[in-house]
């Protein structure tokens, strides 16, 4: 959840969004009630002091504050969190208020027999999930527990995925996992080698074999010996790699351009494509042997849309390499999850790195469904359609200044007796 509160003594809760009912088990509108409540009221008693001194420490010197705590709940089924924020400072430098971001301890912890419960990490440090994979959503837990089994196993590997989704990282994944760990990991891009030059780069060639071949150079099998090939878009192989290429695969050997001793060095292949191989195969761009002995262990790598909370904790991550990025409001936090993603990881990446550096989402990413003003409403009379566009809007514009009424009533030119007689006529209250 997102929070911004005061000041010592009280720190009083000025504002609280995105996750505040599955965090502290109850709705914002209790906490921001008539009685301001304290942040320190969240945290369990054992871990006040804690807290206490570490927002201490951080105010009055603009610095970021960090601190892990156990979340005190209504329910009594206290949780352990991780809270980072930043003080924003008056024009005398007094700290006015702090801006924060709660997430949930587990959700950044490690999926292997991971603490419970840590301090948080040092300056500088850097925390990394199994295999470097980032999320806990189901979607992550069933490409773990894939990347475990197919890792165990001596057969070929395909990745499937779309562009940015992060089959490298779960090809190497792979290898770190397999018995072939201590041995070298070779990746290539298949598309990025042209044709006339893939023999060479895949099978090496001995001196003299033409012109300008001064030495013997071992290719890009040979490199692999004791380890994993990675072979991304192995869809751009030609056909007459595809042959020789399945013979080295199934143990036959290759020879070297200009060679007359065969090669047999001891690799694992894992492929990679964001194509459709069975299509390549149909209209005979990809032999069907060639296919059928890649394709033994399919591993298929989710595309961001399709694990939706895991994209929080990416952007976090991503983050921890800009210290004095900027604190992501509650607003963007709905943007960065609204939007598709198309570039997946990548995209996002890219994004953190604009927020980090420039304070701004891309304007598509803010655009996402209600990044925009709301569609109107197509059915009913005019007035009753003018009343859903203006409840549209009024918890659009609660959502932008997370929740501080006296901002949204400014930022919709009307006072706050109006603004709030709006709220409970359009039940936004609750």
């Amino acid at each position: 959840m997102v929070l911004r509160h005061g000041p010592a003594p009280d720190y009083a809760l000025l504002a609280v969004t995105g996750g505040c009912d599955e965090l502290l088990g109850l709705p914002g509108s209790l906490v921001l009630g008539p009685r301001p409540v304290s942040m320190l009221e969240l945290v369990h008693p054992r871990d006040k002091r804690l807290v206490r001194e570490e927002l201490e420490r951080s105010a009055g010197r603009d610095a970021p504050c960090r601190v892990a705590y156990l979340l005190a709940r209504d329910a009594g089924d206290d949780i352990p969190v991780l809270q980072t924020g930043r003080w924003t400072l008056d024009a005398q430098g007094a700290p006015a208020w702090c801006d924060s971001l709660v997430l949930a301890a587990d959700l950044l912890q490690a999926m292997d027999n991971a603490p419970a419960y840590a301090p948080p990490p040092q300056p500088g440090s850097r925390r990394f999930p199994p295999f470097g994979l980032v999320g806990r959503s189901g979607e992550i837990g069933a490409l773990v527990a894939r990347i475990r089994k197919a890792s165990a196993c001596a057969e070929c590997v395909l990745v499937l995925g779309e562009s940015g989704s992060g089959k490298e990282l779960a090809a190497r994944a792979i290898h770190e996992a397999s018995p072939r760990a201590r041995g070298p990991f070779v990746s290539v891009n298949c598309g990025a080698i042209p044709e006339c030059l893939m023999e060479n780069e895949f099978f090496g060639h001995r001196k003299g074999a033409f012109s300008g071949a001064d030495s013997d150079h071992d290719g890009l099998l040979a490199q692999a010996h004791g380890g994993t090939l990675f072979l991304d878009e192995i869809g751009e192989i030609p056909l007459r790699i595809q042959v020789k290429l399945l013979r080295a695969i199934e143990g036959g050997g290759f020879l070297p351009v200009g060679g007359t001793r065969p090669q047999n060095p001891d690799f694992r292949l894992v492929a990679a494509t964001n194509r459709d191989l069975e299509e390549l195969v149909a209209s005979g761009a990809m032999r069907q042997d060639f296919y059928y002995r890649i394709n033994v262990l399919p591993v298929r790598v989710p595309p961001l849309r399709q694990r939706r909370n895991d994209i929080p904790l990416l952007f976090e991550f991503f983050l921890e390499d800009y210290p004095d990025a900027p604190l992501m409001s509650g607003h963007m936090l709905r943007r960065i999850m609204e939007y598709d993603w198309p570039g997946n990881v990548r995209e996002l990446r890219n994004a953190a790195t604009r927020y980090a550096t420039l304070g701004e989402l891309p304007p598509e990413v803010m655009c996402a469904r209600g990044g925009g003003l709301p569609p109107a409403p197509g059915d009913g009379t005019l007035r009753e359609r003018m009343a859903l566009l203006e409840r549209q809007i009024i918890e659009q514009e609660l959502a932008a200044h997370r929740w501080n009424r006296s901002r949204t009533a400014g930022a919709l030119g009307v006072d706050r007796r109006t603004l709030y007689e709006k709220i409970r006529l359009h039940g936004l209250e609750k």
